[in-house]
């Protein structure tokens, strides 16, 4: 392998907008998109059903682990809010260039877009998320992320609010919305 490919790592608190955006940036900048939910829906037949978690992870990693042997760039989609949850991927992953995006709204925003979504979380579920979040802090990460990017979402309107590191992405003002 020459040249490392690039793993995006989007991540942040449920109804945050996160998925949303994370399919815009891959799409524009031509990376594989990989999340979560479709991998349940992979192995349950329905993203709403969150069962047989330890196959889904299995079956998302492979496929991550397949990127990082071909080269390819791709866009993982996560809650991903513990800092030990984060750094597993450089761990699982250490054959890329590896970057975070965190994505965060405020509660009343993230309990409404949860009332839009197929697979609805529960509103206790949704909050206490916001207790158990250790949000990214640059100055903490482990050296082995390239960049952070923290991303505010105001009203479904996504605004970069903290850039660091050497980002692959180029201008992402003309990306986030």
């Amino acid at each position: 392998m020459s040249e490392k490919a690039t793993f995006v790592l989007i991540c942040g608190l449920s109804g945050a907008g996160k998925s949303t955006l994370a399919k815009v940036i891959a799409e524009r900048l031509g990376m594989k998109y990989l999340s979560a939910d479709e991998f349940y829906e992979k192995v349950n037949g329905d993203e709403c059903i969150h069962t047989n978690k330890f196959e889904v992870w299995i079956e998302l990693f492979k496929a991550i682990h397949e990127c990082e042997i071909e080269g390819i760039d791709c866009l993982v989609d996560s809650n991903a809010l513990s800092t030990s949850g984060r750094d597993e991927f450089i761990n699982w992953f250490p054959n890329f260039n590896h970057h975070i995006i965190y994505v965060d709204a405020d509660d009343a925003l993230r309990m409404a877009n949860n009332l839009r979504r197929k697979r609805k979380i529960p509103d206790s579920v949704m909050l206490g998320m916001r207790a158990r979040a250790e949000p990214p802090v640059w100055a903490t990460l482990d050296k082995k992320w390239k960049s952070l990017l923290r991303i505010q979402n105001i009203g479904n309107h996504h605004k970069i609010i903290q850039k660091e590191g050497e980002t692959p992405y180029g201008p992402l003002e003309n990306l986030v919305w």
